[in-house]
């Protein structure tokens, strides 16, 4: 078969209605919902980013080895841009981008808001790509749904040929080339579960490892790992094996005039195994709807509930199997204060810098403050008794800013200062010295607004500590008094691994110097 070049498509939005903030999340939806088509590996998508504006997305590079794909590609493009038309999380009732999409020598580029506008490009990707690429990919698309072509199939596949003058012989390759090496599904139920007995045989239960490989095996021969088929095999394999376990041996030697011996059903502990394969299973395929994003588009949430009924899976099962995985991937949200972090873990995977900071103050006031002020001192040292909120806040900020940002930076920093209050507040630039030389003429207080709330800000200066400031409005002033008792009676309270000085506890308030 020709071989053709890579193809590349490069998105952009260009909206000028959007502004930064705006602009990213556009792009970010786009980004969420493109795998979810299980077109190809979603690794093949990169972000455009444009760093001097506080490193927001503005568009996503898509390189794609198989050109016939492009087809593909463009129509789930124009319906994610159909679908952000209705999206409430954007202000406007479109969005404009610019399309381009290039194959060997030749780009073609438009830019629009309309999904049918996309699809106009469809023509002109059909004649720059070899007929045998087209064939190719409709029966790969075919071949995808039930693992072999069905009779309307193979008509349309027979109409196509002759639509593009294919010689009989390579379309036959290129059909047996889409259906791998078995060419029916029935061979290939029967193949799986040889296999998964043969695996079964050498160890039980199945390790992490080797159920992935049979969930790859099934994608590879065009078998979803959450069929229905599948699953029943599975089960009845495990099943056997269990109940083989259970039988003595003396059965055999039963006698003749003996009814026949009705079949038992599954023990208790078969059960539980079972259960335990399914949720094993179900886990596995939520962590796959989660590989790009929190929360798994429409369409992998329909798949997921289906595979729940075909399992008979609890709902407060597949809960706490969904936070666990949710959690793995995207950070813990513990609370001992009963709060809710998971929009500040949402927030902090945008990359929404300042909108978290408020965030995480939010929370805070509302746990700790009857009347959303400013924390007192001795409310807000109480935060020793809720460790598990205080490590929640510290492991997302952690998490997204590859440790830039967080209490655990934040410490370091202060350790850096030799604990010292004022050179902490200038190191994370909270205030600045104004002077000459190395002597402080005055120390500038800054506004809120004026913090910097993007990844290039100084290390530790996010999150930033209003909610422990005197205000929550005009100057941001942190009283040099709270920090080294927040430090020690909090921070380094609930983050035991965080390196302490030799230094001993900080001094009480009126003494001039750490004893």
């Amino acid at each position: 078969m020709e071989s053709v070049r890579p193809a590349r498509i490069l998105l952009r939005v260009i909206d000028s209605s959007l502004n930064i903030v705006e602009r990213d999340l556009a792009v970010q939806e786009f980004w969420r919902a493109l795998p979810q088509y299980d077109m190809s590996p979603g690794e093949r998508i990169k972000p455009l980013r444009t760093p001097p504006e506080g490193d927001t997305l503005y568009g996503l590079d898509i390189r794609l080895p198989e050109p016939e794909r492009v087809a593909t590609w463009l129509e789930c493009i124009s319906a994610c841009l159909e679908d952000l038309g209705v999206s409430d999380l954007l202000p406007v009732d479109h969005v404009t981008i610019r399309l381009t999409c290039t194959i060997e020598h030749v780009t073609t580029q438009v830019e629009t808001a309309s999904g049918e506008v996309v699809l106009s490009l469809l023509p002109a990707v059909n004649i720059l790509l070899p007929e045998q690429q087209l064939f190719q990919a409709r029966a790969a698309l075919y071949a995808q749904h039930e693992g072999e072509f069905s009779p309307i199939e193979e008509e349309n596949l027979e109409l196509l040929r002759n639509q593009l003058q294919l010689d009989e012989e390579t379309a036959e390759q290129i059909k047996i080339r889409a259906l791998g090496p078995y060419q029916d599904r029935q061979t290939k139920l029967e193949r799986y579960r040889t296999l998964l007995s043969h695996e079964l045989d050498r160890q039980m239960p199945l390790s992490a490892h080797t159920q992935t490989e049979l969930a790859r095996f099934c994608e590879a021969i065009g078998l979803a790992a959450n069929d229905e088929e599948i699953a029943t095999i599975s089960i009845e394999e495990i099943a056997q094996r269990q109940s083989s376990e259970n039988t003595p041996d003396s059965e055999s030697e039963e006698s003749d005039d003996r009814p026949p011996k009705q079949p038992e059903s599954p023990s208790p502990q078969q059960l539980l195994a079972m259960q335990q394969q399914r949720a094993e299973a179900y886990r596995q395929e939520f962590a796959g709807a989660i590989t790009r994003s929190p929360y798994p588009s429409e369409f992998d949430r329909g798949r997921l509930e289906q595979a729940r009924r075909n399992w008979q899976l609890d709902r407060e099962i597949v809960r706490a199997i969904e936070r666990e995985a949710t959690d793995e991937r995207y950070g813990h949200i513990d609370s001992a204060l009963g709060l809710d972090y998971t929009r500040l873990r949402q927030l902090l995977w945008l990359n929404h810098w300042e909108a978290a900071d408020q965030e995480t103050e939010r929370l805070l006031l509302s746990a700790l403050s009857h009347d959303m002020r400013p924390l007192a001192t001795d409310t807000l040292l109480s935060l020793s008794q809720y460790c598990a909120d205080v490590q929640t806040i510290d492991q997302l900020w952690a998490r997204y800013s590859q440790n830039k940002f967080g209490f655990a930076a934040q410490q370091q920093i202060y350790a850096e200062c030799d604990r010292q209050p004022g050179e902490f507040l200038t190191a994370v630039e909270w205030i600045e010295n104004v002077g000459i030389g190395n002597v402080s003429l005055l120390v500038r207080r800054k506004a809120y607004r004026h913090l910097q709330f993007h990844l290039q800000a100084p290390p530790g200066h996010l999150p930033t500590w209003r909610w422990a400031a005197n205000s929550l409005e005009g100057d941001y002033v942190v009283s040099e008094d709270i920090i080294p008792q927040l430090f020690h009676d909090v921070i380094e309270h609930c983050l035991p691994h965080l390196k302490k000085s030799s230094s001993p506890p900080p001094p009480s308030a009126g003494d001039d110097e750490p004893s």
